[in-house]
């Protein structure tokens, strides 16, 4: 919409518009130079300096006008390469390790956006990686660092010092339990400590020990304390962890939207029987899928969810739905949400991630719904 160009010489279709400094020219599909008369805004034309400078990074200056049509033919060729390696073709552990370590990683800010990375990372984080990964997801906005954690450690040590919540940690911790791992009870409740002392007017808040667990299985608590405190400071956590009612009302109104897109007839069902989905979504969200859920496809959702963001948590319940459809539906509310709480024991993983990539609600069009 930026850009209005007349052919000057020829109305045949332009292939490729390329920009050197004020130099612009337009290369039709049979290779002929083509002049064009171009009204460029200025986003536009820094788009395509940026274009320029990729394309110089990538070879050298082409020599003719053939030249630049074949690197733009291998550039796409080598695109589509890149997607179909992550996307189709079964990679093993080692070369996803080997992918992550060497390729990714390295080059973490400048990669991060590129599909085939994206592709790579939702078919799961390597185990012994997600300490390397998950943090530089988060960020750290909240500039935390070891001696904050250590500090407010000492602090929360103190019998005398009052924690905001501290009766609510005591009475969750030995509840917190992970399907497959152990949880070590002492660190979760200096971790959960330390980061309720962060915002003393929020506090503890029932979900967060799933969330501090989750953190300290694949990193030490002072790690887990700059993640989760961060964590905790953005997406829809203050909403939740604040009890903002409007924020909360509106996620479950956009749910129920797509539940009645996706499936009509459980969407029916749900209000025939009235059933909310409150039940559901505040557990789910709070936890990020921890609680009731087998360690490794909890792990791979939060995978995605540092992603895509709260979109795929969306996608993630509405696949789930997908996926129990046939057991609820013509049964009791209680029998639902029993069906629903209890999905961790039943589900598969791969039947899981399957029915959430059958979803059609894209991450883009949920995200729309909650910023209108």
């Amino acid at each position: 919409d930026d850009v209005e160009a007349e052919m000057i010489e020829s109305d045949e279709e332009v292939e490729a518009i390329f920009i050197n400094h004020e130099d612009v020219q337009a290369l039709s599909p049979d290779g002929q130079r083509r002049r064009v008369r171009l009204n460029i805004s200025s986003p536009v034309k820094r788009m395509m300096a940026r274009f320029a400078r990729r394309r110089d990074r990538h070879c050298d200056q082409p020599a003719s006008v053939q030249d630049h049509l074949q690197f733009h033919r291998s550039l796409r060729q080598e695109r589509g390469e890149e997607e179909a390696a992550t996307s189709s073709v079964p990679i093993s552990p080692g070369e996803k390790v080997r992918m992550w370590t060497e390729e990714i990683l390295p080059n973490f800010e400048s990669v991060i956006r590129k599909k085939w990375v994206h592709a790579l990372w939702k078919q799961g984080i390597p185990w012994k990686l997600r300490q390397n990964v998950w943090p530089r997801a988060i960020g750290n906005k909240l500039n935390l660092d070891h001696d904050k954690y250590e500090s407010l450690a000492m602090v929360v040590n103190d019998r005398s010092f009052f924690i905001p919540g501290i009766e609510i940690i005591n009475n969750d911790l030995p509840r917190t339990k992970l399907k497959g791992k152990d949880v070590d009870e002492a660190q979760l409740r200096v971790l959960l400590c330390t980061v309720s002392a962060l915002q003393p007017e929020v506090g503890y808040v029932q979900g967060m020990s799933y969330l501090g667990a989750i953190f300290l299985l694949f990193m030490a608590p002072a790690e887990a304390f700059v993640c989760l405190g961060n964590l905790l400071s953005c997406r829809f956590f203050p909403s939740f962890l604040r009890m903002d009612a409007e924020k909360i009302e509106l996620r479950w109104k956009v749910f129920e939207i797509l539940l009645g897109q996706e499936l009509p007839d459980l969407a029916y069902h749900f209000h025939t029987i009235g059933f909310s989905s409150d039940l559901i979504i505040t557990e789910w969200w709070l936890t990020i899928f921890s609680k009731n859920f087998p360690v490794e496809l909890s792990c791979r959702v939060w995978d995605c969810f540092l992603l895509e963001g709260e979109s795929f948590l969306f996608r993630a319940a509405l696949g789930l739905c997908l996926l129990l459809r046939d057991r609820m539906v013509g049964r009791a509310m209680e029998d639902c949400h029993a069906v629903l709480m209890r999905s961790g024991e039943s589900v598969e993983a791969e039947d899981f991630f399957r029915a959430v990539g059958d979803v059609k609600a894209s991450s883009k069009f949920i995200r729309e719904m909650l910023e209108a």
